[in-house]
């Protein structure tokens, strides 16, 4: 519900209060909000102010009266400093998390989250705005239904022509708000209308922070994110999510022919997307690769699969029973499928992966990836279940190595970003002995980090505190344990600055050669590097 503010990539603007308050609380933390600040208002309103680079002179001037350490990370101070809108209370940076900006909000008496614009915040009179939708994605809910003339997902960009569908079906919607200067956001309303009656709608106006970990019941987790951002809106649901400014009447049924608007919102700018949905449309033959993950041509839906033939191109559909296992020849995309189990929690060993889900009777396949990025062994099939994205409330799955394997801390359970296209390291397989317990439904494999983190030259940066040395460290395999890095001057152990966004080790401005700088990656391969002079 708050907004990231970009400052151009300069620390140091001036910030202000909205309005006239009291600072009731100051915060430096070295990651999360970095340094903010948290004002209280007449209205009863709060706004918050984070990933400040320094505090103003009111506040600095009340936390040494208060003794405070202000060269450390103090935490939370309590205050009671009257402010006006006039008053400069800090000045932008990217404490906490970079690059820098400035990270906005306004919140309740009770310390809800509300959207800016509803509390009443001005938009400039050169604020510009974009709604983008990159396309849509429709599925059949139920065994029963159909959606572009098959039981499968159809990806659609072209909103024109008709769709057939029939039974009921769920709407994913991949897009966002762009802004000036490449900024993004997500769309402040989602609204679905049948007829012109709304069936299911995303309302947020003040949403409590215990909300957060059910963001899966609004956003497609799989394939929303940053880098670049964008969001998957998820209204496909049999039954009300349960969750505050989620609107929810039924799902879209398709008995006869349905107009679908789809009404979205930004912070001043509104879009209509209609969709035409018939029983008797006909079928549209192209089906757009937003969605696909990384087995294209490959869909798994209600205990069918569907897949193309790498020789001749031809299009094959099997149908599972629970519990059962498919080997698959050498034409096919996949190497294994499978289907869970009809009970829910039932182990069931699926190769060499051994699967624990609360949802019952889910499609699952393997199949064999290529040599990842350098640095990156392939020791596993990649895991792919169907509906990725959707949220799994027990979900464990454990992989057996060969017997002899060696190095066992190298090893680590990555999951494929269908943002970024590539692993993520998600953590080390020794971590709950050899087991990774999921939130949602995604792909999954097991890769081992050969690769040493590096460590770069002495450079400069200019931070909104003045010109700093600093050592890059990288590690584009599981990444840097930052925790474990190390800074020694003349052979003894020195506190070290990290500025991890940006992935730099911030020297000392008094620097004593030789100096040595040790880092771990998360799989615990080392690297070390003495500096002796400039």
């Amino acid at each position: 519900m708050g907004l990231d503010l970009s400052t151009g990539g300069v620390e140091g603007l001036n910030v202000f209060p909205v309005q006239d308050g009291t600072i009731f609380k100051v915060r430096s933390t070295e990651l999360g909000y970095g340094n903010s600040i948290y004002i209280r208002h007449a209205n009863g309103h709060i706004s918050v102010y984070a990933h400040l680079a320094q505090f103003g002179e009111k506040i600095l001037s009340r936390l040494r009266a208060m003794k405070v350490n202000l060269n450390t990370y103090f935490g939370t101070k309590e205050l009671n400093l009257p402010v006006s809108k006039d008053d400069c209370i800090a000045f932008s940076g990217e404490s906490g998390s970079g690059p820098a900006h400035l990270h906005f909000e306004i919140r309740d008496k009770d310390n809800r989250p509300l959207s800016p614009v509803d509390a009443g915040l001005k938009l400039g009179k050169n604020y510009q705005e974009t709604l983008v939708v990159k396309a849509i994605r429709i599925s059949p809910l139920t065994a029963g239904g159909t959606v572009n003339g098959g039981k499968f997902p159809y990806v659609c960009t072209d909103f024109s022509r008709p769709i057939q569908a029939s039974g009921k079906i769920g709407l994913e919607i991949m897009g966002y708000v762009q802004l000036p200067n490449g900024n993004r956001m997500g769309f402040t309303e989602v609204a679905i209308l049948v007829n012109g009656k709304e069936r299911e709608g995303w309302h947020p106006q003040v949403l409590s922070y215990s909300y957060y970990r059910q963001s899966h019941k609004v956003y497609n987790r799989f394939y929303s994110g940053f880098g670049p951002t964008q969001y998957v809106y998820r209204f496909n649901h049999l039954s009300d999510p349960g969750i505050p400014g989620f609107r929810f009447s039924g799902p879209v049924v398709v008995d006869q022919a349905v107009q679908l608007d789809i009404q979205l919102k930004g912070m001043k700018s509104e879009r209509l997307i209609q969709l035409n949905l018939k029983q008797d449309a006909v079928r549209n033959t192209t089906n757009s690769s937003h969605f696909v993950n990384i087995v294209p041509d490959f869909d798994m839906s209600h205990g069918r699969v569907r897949y193309k033939l790498h020789s001749t191109g031809q299009t094959q559909i099997r149908a599972l029973k629970p519990a059962m296992i498919l080997p698959m020849s050498k034409d096919a995309p996949v190497n294994l499928l499978g289907r869970l189990p009809e009970q829910a929690n039932q182990p069931f060993q699926f190769g060499k992966w051994n699967i624990t889900s609360s949802k019952p009777a889910k499609l699952v396949a393997c199949k064999q990836i290529q040599t990842p990025r350098k640095g990156l062994q392939k020791l596993s099939t990649a895991l792919i279940f169907e509906n990725c994205g959707q949220p799994a409330a027990r979900l464990s799955v454990s992989w057996s190595p060969p017997e002899g394997t060696k190095n066992m801390h190298q090893l680590g359970f990555y999951t494929w970003s269908a943002n970024r296209k590539k692993w993520s390291f998600n953590q080390p397989y020794r971590q709950n002995r050899g087991q990774i317990k999921l939130s949602f439904f995604t792909v999954c494999t097991v890769l081992r980090d050969t690769g040493q983190p590096t460590i770069g030259k002495i450079s400069s940066h200019s931070y909104f505190t003045g010109r700093k040395r600093v050592v890059r460290i990288r590690d584009k395999q599981s990444g840097i344990d930052w925790d474990r890095a190390s800074f020694f001057m003349k052979g003894k152990h020195a506190p070290l600055e990290k500025d991890r966004d940006r992935g730099w080790i911030i020297l000392p401005d008094n620097l004593h050669f030789p100096i040595r700088i040790d880092v771990v990656d998360k799989a615990g391969n080392r690297a070390s590097k003495v500096f002796k002079s400039l």
